[in-house]
């Protein structure tokens, strides 16, 4: 869109997303560049609710895989400068409904600090939707047949939203084999371990727990569980975007 167009759409106070993610590895068979999902996911979002997105965001804080080729990751005062300024720019030229549409959790905290910085101001209220967290053990049940089922980081559900987003960039053919994490001995999940029931931080990185960076099934990704994972996200997030339209975001200094 040019300024003028953008002028024009801004007179109707529409809610305007911010897509945020990043570029990490997925396992073999899946792209680094999980921000191409969720730059789809902001697009079809912002053209049922007739709001506006933003370029999205490609990189995160993605220390957690640093190592892996292709991973390219932020510092969390980076992410947090980069929010800062958008932010900014946004609230200069009058927008005063900012969703944060955030396909990486990793770069959830920074979001946080960021709404909150802005509530101790007096700037504005903002909102964030978690894409992968609008995913239910219901819903799961419905496309695995499973209510929790063997998913993590290099197999689902962001592989088959990856062959279903963009399939001429995945390799079926180098999927892998199903993979727990364990790090010491012990059964791992992100940055804690578990301890005869009891979790603890000790913060392995994605090396650490797969030589691959495979947790989960990777042979449950289809397309066409994609097609139902992303409908169903955009379905809830239209559902928060015309809610938050209604939502008086102005705070007071406090």
């Amino acid at each position: 869109m040019t300024w003028m167009e953008i002028s024009e759409a801004l007179e109707k106070k529409p809610v305007v997303l911010v897509p945020l993610a990043s570029c990490e590895q997925h396992g073999p068979h899946t792209p680094v560049g999980d921000y191409l999902a969720c730059e789809s996911i902001a697009r079809e979002i912002a053209e049922r609710t007739n709001s506006l997105f933003l370029p999205t965001l490609p990189y995160g804080y993605s220390e957690t895989h640093r190592g892996f080729p292709g991973t390219i990751t932020l510092r969390n005062s980076t992410v947090l400068a980069l929010l800062e300024d958008i932010t900014t720019s946004l609230c200069e030229s009058g927008v005063r409904h900012i969703l944060f549409l955030c396909g990486h959790g990793a770069n959830l905290p920074s979001i946080e600090q960021h709404a909150r910085d802005l509530l101790r101001q007096g700037v504005l209220r903002t909102g964030c939707v978690d894409i992968w967290r609008l995913l239910s053990a219901e819903f799961y049940e419905k496309v695995y047949g499973a209510p929790t089922p063997n998913i993590g980081h290099g197999s689902e559900p962001i592989g088959s939203v990856m062959a279903y987003v963009t399939p001429e960039s995945c390799r079926p053919d180098l999927i892998a084999p199903a993979s727990t994490a364990r790090f010491l001995g012990l059964t791992a999940r992100g940055s804690q371990v578990s301890l005869e029931g009891v979790q603890f931080h000790l913060f392995p990185s994605s090396f650490d727990t797969s030589p691959i960076g495979v947790i989960g099934d990777p042979s449950l990704c289809s397309a066409e569980r994609g097609r139902r994972i992303v409908e169903h996200v955009v379905e809830l997030g239209c559902s928060i975007v015309n809610w938050f339209r209604q939502v008086d975001t102005s705070v007071e200094h406090r």
